[in-house]
């Protein structure tokens, strides 16, 4: 949930060594072509396969308080999509700003 917030602002922690070597065009465009990578890792790793996830911790509980663990691995999949939801409004926001440019 805490990388989901981090997207929503964009403060995720990335190396940006070659982002400040190109010229500032070049980095936005550069920047937003790794977005839809983003957006793969989010829908296909965190969303499918952590919901793939859920019915294997449906029977394990947590030994103190016998909560199930199906609630903290519910994390991942709502994770992914709230991450999916920042990054598609990210890349939305880039190009309606570059259609208005033309």
């Amino acid at each position: 949930m805490g990388a989901s917030a981090l997207m929503r602002t964009d403060e995720v922690v990335r190396i940006d060594f070659l982002v400040h070597k190109i010229p500032p065009s070049a980095a936005n465009v550069l920047d937003n072509l790794i977005r839809p990578l983003l957006v793969i890792f989010a829908l296909v790793f965190m969303v499918y396969w952590g919901w793939k996830l859920l019915p294997f911790s449906q029977v394990r509980f947590t030994p103190a308080l016998k909560i199930p663990y199906i609630y903290i691995y519910a994390a991942v999949p709502v994770s992914g999509m709230f991450m999916l939801y920042h990054q598609l409004k990210h890349l939305y926001s880039f190009f309606a700003s570059r259609n208005k440019e033309d």
